[in-house]
């Protein structure tokens, strides 16, 4: 495949401002609950570096899949690395028959694979080559259900015995011990040597207090510690994962939750719940990155539901991108940043189908400013954009009506309606 990032595109505007308005132009990939063959990563840079996107989030650990091999730890690939794919029932923000066809139909293999150090390394090369580095993320200590199904002992320990289907909950929390430590700091010394780029991003978002809090025993020897309640349950695992870190000379990015628990200052938050991420985030005085789900998580619906595959909703159109997102003015504010969140998004198709044209939309936010392009000098350009990636094999949402889908920005979402985003 030849490089897509080389001919001049049309988006940002060739009449762009030489220096661009964000200089944190990310997209978040998530690898874990699909496994992204390395050609289709390939692919996905070339086209990031097309558009000047310059760093890619790239999700590699989650309750679906583990990606990346630690030979301390050697069942995280074995068994973390060939679950099933799941079946997401407990998402209250998508249709449930669609949900349901969605992953019936995805295919077998798609949740199965990790990379190797080599592949890693070779995609970082080709990463540089197009002006794009890699932040890698462990997500902490939520959303550990893969590593936990390979050491159940890592989890809730009422559960360790039992088979997975048996589990009365999701335990995907590591529990508070210095066998989840060692894990955390192995981990993360591994993920240091493999990626060069001077942050890694540790998660720390939808931890559910509550199955900690439950445990009466535990509690009581958490707060021998201090550790009175879930809230610093979680800080004493970003500590771990901060200071592990830190012997390596990089910095921690997170979710916008942990501002919520103790932060340092130094973290780089990433702002993603609707509305109230960017409140807190801001609150908090740490650098942060623009990723409101309402208008940059790319897996939500981009049409009516009847008419599109299975996505979470409330949805959006590329318009809606372009009118709606509005960066604040704020110093500590590095850039912007767009998500794919892949539970119901099996292969490249329907990976093209969801990011193209609203990532677009996205590429030209970030270069020139939001509020500064206007639809009607924009669409011209986008639908030639649109025609060709199409030559390219490269196959976007067909254009329609729905490029106007959910103009209209709605208020903060219910916390409720945002669960698996």
């Amino acid at each position: 495949m030849h490089d897509l990032s080389a001919e001049r595109p049309l988006i940002p505007a060739p009449g762009a401002p030489e220096q661009p308005r964000c200089a944190w132009r990310g997209l978040m990939v998530d690898s874990s609950r699909t496994f992204w063959p390395v050609d289709v990563m390939r692919e996905l840079l070339d086209l990031m570096g097309r558009y000047r996107f310059n760093r890619l989030h790239w999700h590699l650990t989650d309750d679906a899949g583990w990606r990346f091999d630690v030979p301390e730890h050697p069942r995280l690939v074995e068994i973390g690395s060939r679950l099933d794919r799941e079946p997401f029932h407990w998402y209250s923000n998508t249709d449930p028959e669609k949900r349901a066809e969605a992953i019936a139909a995805a295919p077998s293999d798609s949740t199965v694979g990790w990379y190797t150090d080599a592949q890693i390394a070779e995609l970082i090369d080709i990463a540089a080559q197009r002006g794009i580095e890699i932040m890698p993320e462990i997500d902490l200590p939520g959303h550990m259900g893969a590593a936990i199904r390979a050491y159940p002992e890592l989890g809730d320990p009422s559960l360790a015995d039992l088979p997975a289907a048996e589990w009365p909950h999701r335990n995907d929390l590591l529990w508070p011990s210095e066998r989840s430590a060692r894990l955390v700091r192995t981990v993360v010394d591994r993920v240091c040597r493999l990626f060069p780029f001077d942050t890694v991003h540790i998660g720390g978002d939808e931890c559910d207090y509550a199955v900690w809090e439950a445990d009466s025993a535990l509690m009581g020897r958490m707060a021998a510690q201090g550790l009175r309640d879930g809230r610093a349950i979680q800080g004493w695992f970003t500590d771990i994962a901060r200071d592990q870190l830190r012997r390596n000379h990089r910095r921690a990015a997170a979710w916008d939750e942990l501002v919520e628990t103790p932060v340092r200052g130094d973290e780089l938050i990433f702002a993603w719940r609707d509305g109230q991420g960017v409140r807190a985030t801001q609150a908090s005085g740490n650098d942060w990155v623009y990723a409101d789900a309402s208008r940059l998580y790319l897996n939500r619906l981009s049409g009516p539901a009847e008419s599109e595959p299975a996505g979470m909703r409330p949805g959006f159109g590329v318009r809606s991108v372009l009118d709606d997102v509005d960066l604040p003015e704020d110093g500590a504010l590095q850039g912007i940043q767009a998500a794919v969140w892949t539970e119901f998004i099996p292969d490249r198709r329907t990976l093209h189908y969801h990011l193209f044209p609203r990532l677009l939309a996205v590429a030209e936010i970030a270069w020139s400013g939001a509020g500064v392009t206007s639809w009607e000098e924009f669409e011209p350009r986008l639908r030639s954009e649109v025609a060709w990636l199409e030559s390219q094999g490269v196959l976007p949402r067909p254009w329609d009506e729905c490029t106007e889908y959910g103009q209209s920005r709605t208020a903060d979402v219910p916390a409720a309606v945002l669960d698996g985003c």
